[in-house]
């Protein structure tokens, strides 16, 4: 059994040390071009690390556990727009637009930030519901969203400052400051690999929201990283069960009553008997002679050669390319009526082959129903098999599909919804007074006199 089975490293096909040393410029948040350069490692290779690893932060992280606030804390919330159309032009105005509510902790620093199709009441007021704890002070900017938050049932306190007039309310002193440093950092941590797919986004955000939680700096992640690898995947879990089935094993043998005297010898098998006790000098004549292959042999003519049998099956194999058309074809029928019966999933030819035997291949297949493909160009090989034969590219494709699907299932959450935020949003609003945004008009007086 290898150390790595049932580990971290059993998901990369990369030596112990390259693995590390590809974990230790994440942490310090080094970009794969770089890591490419300075590794030798190729940009697949190190990608399908830097989405283990935060798969390994989405989990550490565990979002769905995490509550803001509490008596007197203050949270800090607000949405961004995280996909800007630069100068309002261009074929990038027909897109969605991405919106992210964000929360921020003023006493711990802590965040948590969620990718939201639209930023209304009903999505705002759920995640608010679910995410801050009972008797929270709230600060906002005066979205109309945020107007129902004080007749939640959690006491909330709910503050507003008007940005189109100052940044902080010169009365309750209410602002967003911190939320908007939040937003700056963590758009920062993202062009700097020049943008994220949209699945990602989350993903990406959650990354970004476990390094700021745990105060990591660029040094301090490392350690981090690696004790959420151990924490979550744990080789003792699996090795208890080994150990149970060998209890097993072994008691089971000892149940079974095993009588020597009932086994009997056959012809092959015969009873050694030990040598006697004697002179060590005797066994002189039972050790073989050293030939040397440059000196001839002696021949003794009284005695007979003796012809070993193995010698007798030794015989020259021809490649497939060297047979000619109609062995070759002979050949393939077989090799495919073997595939048929189930002997072998699949059968690589080397890439030796010439046109016309590869045309005879792609023939056969064709009318037995055998899925083959091909790769190269220069030395083109030939697969065949039952299933859908798979080259690399694909193999490597699905592999991505896979841990991206993962990844999506696990950074998106689903948007929480509860019966009494439903119950306010249904109620009329009319008792909530809806303030005009901007600045105050200015009394001008012109004087045409």
């Amino acid at each position: 059994m290898s150390y790595r089975n049932n580990t971290f490293l059993d998901f990369f096909d990369l030596s112990v040390n390259k693995l590390f040393n590809i974990i230790y410029h994440w942490s310090i948040q080094c970009s794969q071009t770089d890591i490419q350069e300075i590794l030798k490692v190729s940009r697949p290779t190190i990608n399908k690390v830097f989405q283990n690893l935060r798969k390994v932060c989405i989990k550490q992280l565990n979002k769905e556990n995490i509550v803001l606030g509490g008596n007197g804390v203050v949270v800090e919330i607000d949405e961004s727009l995280f996909v800007r159309v630069k100068h309002n032009k261009g074929k990038d105005l027909k897109r969605d637009q991405v919106w992210v509510f964000g929360l921020y902790e003023r006493d711990t620093t802590r965040c948590l930030f969620f990718v939201v199709v639209k930023r209304d009441a009903v999505n705002l007021l759920n995640l608010i519901y679910k995410y801050v704890a009972p008797n929270s002070i709230i600060h906002s900017d005066c979205w109309a969203s945020y107007n129902r938050i004080k007749r939640l049932d959690k006491n909330y306190v709910h503050r507003t400052v008007n940005h189109d007039l100052y940044f902080v309310d010169p009365v309750t002193r209410c602002h967003t400051n911190s939320i908007e440093s939040i937003w700056c950092s963590a758009k920062m941590h993202l062009k700097k690999m020049r943008g994220v797919k949209r699945c990602y986004l989350q993903s990406y955000l959650d990354e970004y929201t476990w390094r700021h939680n745990k105060n990591l700096t660029r040094y301090g992640a490392f350690e981090a990283v690696l004790s959420s690898i151990s924490n979550i995947y744990q080789p003792g879990k699996n090795l208890k069960e080994e150990k149970d089935k060998v209890d097993d094993l072994l008691d089971d043998l000892d149940a079974m009553e095993i009588n020597d005297q009932e086994f009997e010898f056959g012809d092959d098998d015969k009873e050694r008997v030990p040598l006697e006790d004697g002179n060590i000098d005797e066994l002189n004549p039972l050790v073989e002679q050293v030939v040397d292959p440059l000196v001839d042999p002696v021949v003794d003519p009284l005695v007979e050669p003796v012809v070993d049998p193995l010698v007798e099956l030794i015989y020259e194999v021809n490649p497939l390319s060297k047979l000619d058309l109609l062995s070759f074809e002979e050949t393939i029928d077989l090799i495919i009526k073997q595939i048929e019966e189930g002997l072998y999933l699949e059968y690589r030819f080397s890439s030796d082959l010439n046109k016309a035997q590869r045309k005879i291949i792609y023939e056969k297949c064709d009318l037995k129903n055998i899925n083959y493909s091909k790769s190269g160009t220069r030395y083109v090989i030939v697969t065949i098999g039952i299933n859908k034969v798979k080259n690399d590219t694909e193999i490597l494709k699905n592999a991505k599909e896979l841990i991206a699907k993962e990844l999506k299932s696990l950074s998106q959450v689903e948007c929480p919804r509860d019966e009494n935020v439903d119950k306010i949003l249904i109620e009329n609003d009319e008792s909530v007074k809806r303030g005009k945004r901007g600045r105050p008009k200015k009394n001008l007086k012109f004087n045409f006199s």
